[in-house]
């Protein structure tokens, strides 16, 4: 029947069956599940009132519209938790929205603290505001290693409420008291050991003395001589003169040491030079200031030291540059930021920097511009000479009247230009030439890009087939550089020109004017 298969279904949910009896008791909103309270049923609404015993069962159909309600419910659920969406969020207000705002849920305000925190429950699950949950799996004793517990000593201790009063003003003076009292015991400790060690010493010394004392009396009274001062304890005279000869040996070694120190450093190697050979055999006895410096000299004359000499120099020459440069710019640098106005001064320090680098540029071509200017010149002349002797001969024999007297030197001469006019056109004509020479730098510019691309692009190739393992051998990319463009005229095109100059002293090569700015020209 109906009813069997609707009781099938909520024991397969999990969900109570229909008892065949409750007792009648009074219900509030606030302790009726959710389920229940969306459909709260009215008095005597499908259910048998039993007066005499005070009790109320359910009808067939309300039991199975309470299913239905579970039943919807479930699957409401199922769907919002499905879809990641917070329980109550089905389009009755915005996202987010308390109770009690305009749009919002007229029910949410009713709701008890147990129903909010359902509800924070499944926005949890939704938002995975918990972090995720170890696995399900046991895993066993033999896989973790075993590790000591920690030492929770100095934490217990740091947490506690004695730690902690430890930090107070009265309790930090009382620490600082305690360290000062400390330290002072340690110092007085210190003071009272020194005293004690120089007694002890005062001691050993009077009882040496009277040792001393004791062995002269003795020496008086068998009728021995007694040696005066540092010579008391040598009785014999072998002993004597020997101490003696070690002290006077001793004594000029310190003299010559104490010279040696206040010699300057010149002066110092001069006599380490001067006695090289006696020091190196040793027949000389120094000291040892004087063999530090002879170790010095020695090592300095080594041909390793010899060659890396030069370079230690420009290193250590370098390091102290460095240092002074530094140490200036520093000044520098505290002396501007200390004064204000000093930007516009290194403004224009930098602009005069600007205008002398530009200056210093057009000095150095304006110089090669005239030497080229006058090696052209040069060679106009010679081809000039040789072409006007050349009319002169032509002129002979051709049997035109020429003026007899005069040699063909001097009627070549007459058929020069003038210098004047011949400096003005060459100057013009070389101006125009540079001008015309600017696309053949940039073509030449272009032509070495295309041909550093093509040499990398042939390097990398090479290099990707020795990585995939074939069997390419490194041969260099020969290949011919551009040439280079150049203004200066060779004789043929110096001979043109003076052909232009003999016919019009101004038939240079014009510059062509700039269209944007004709307007100049005009």
């Amino acid at each position: 029947t109906q009813n069997e298969d609707n009781a099938g279904k909520m024991r397969l949910l999990g969900l109570p069956q229909a008892p065949p009896e409750r007792p009648r008791r009074s219900t509030s909103a606030a302790t009726l599940p959710s389920s229940r309270r969306r459909r709260r049923q009215l008095p005597g609404e499908g259910q048998a009132n039993c007066g005499e015993v005070g009790l109320r069962f359910p009808t067939e159909e309300a039991y199975l519209r309470e299913a239905d309600d579970a039943l919807s419910a479930v699957d409401s659920l199922r769907r919002r938790h499905a879809a990641f969406e917070p329980s109550g969020r089905s389009g009755r207000g915005a996202p987010g929205e308390r109770p009690g705002a305009v749009g919002a849920d007229p029910r949410s305000s009713r709701r008890t603290d147990a129903e909010w925190l359902e509800r924070l429950e499944a926005f949890k699950y939704s938002r995975r505001m918990e972090p995720e949950l170890p696995p399900l799996e046991a895993v066993s004793d033999e896989d973790v290693p075993w590790e000591p517990p920690p030492d929770q000593a100095l934490v217990l201790l740091n947490s506690s409420s004695e730690a902690l009063l430890n930090y107070r003003p009265d309790a930090r003076l009382e620490v600082l008291a305690a360290r000062s009292a400390a330290r002072a015991m340690h110092g007085a400790d210190v003071r009272k050991l020194a005293r004690e060690r120089k007694q002890a010493a005062l001691a050993l010394k009077k009882e040496s003395a009277v040792k001393v004392r004791g062995r002269a009396q003795v020496m008086v009274q068998e009728g021995e001589p007694i040696a005066v001062g540092c010579l008391r304890h040598l009785g014999t005279l072998p002993s004597t003169w020997l101490t003696l000869a070690a002290m006077a040996s001793f004594v000029r070694v310190a003299e010559n040491e104490r010279r040696f120190a206040k010699m300057s450093c010149q002066q110092q190697h001069e006599y380490v030079q001067e006695k090289y050979s006696d020091l190196d055999s040793g027949a000389k006895w120094a000291g040892a200031l004087v063999k530090q410096t002879f170790t010095l000299v020695k090592a300095m004359g080594d041909p390793d030291f010899a060659l890396r000499k030069q370079m230690i120099t420009c290193m250590v020459a370098a390091r102290f540059k460095r240092r002074a440069a530094v140490r200036h710019a520093k000044r520098i640098t505290e002396c501007l930021q200390s004064w204000q106005p000093g930007m516009l001064f290194l403004l224009c320090k930098r602009l005069a920097l600007r205008v002398r680098l530009v200056q210093k540029w057009w000095r150095i071509w304006s110089k090669k511009i005239h030497n080229i200017r006058a090696s052209v010149s040069a060679r106009w002349l010679q081809l000039e000479t040789e072409v006007a002797r050349k009319e002169v001969f032509a002129e002979q024999r051709s049997g035109k009247p020429t003026n007899t007297n005069l040699s063909v030197e001097a009627l070549a001469d007459c058929k020069r230009i003038s210098e004047q006019v011949r400096v003005k056109f060459i100057t013009h004509e070389m101006r125009a030439r540079r001008y015309f020479l600017l696309p053949k730098i940039y073509m030449r510019d272009e032509e070495e890009r295309a041909l550093r691309k093509a040499h990398q692009q042939t390097v990398e190739t090479q290099d990707a087939m020795v990585a995939v393992g074939a069997d390419v051998e490194r041969v260099p990319l020969f290949i011919f550089p551009p040439a280079q463009p150049t203004h200066i005229p060779t004789d043929q095109e110096i001979i043109e020109m003076i052909q232009r100059c003999q016919r019009r002293g101004e038939g240079w090569t014009p510059i062509p004017l700039d269209p944007a700015r004709r307007w100049i020209a005009q």
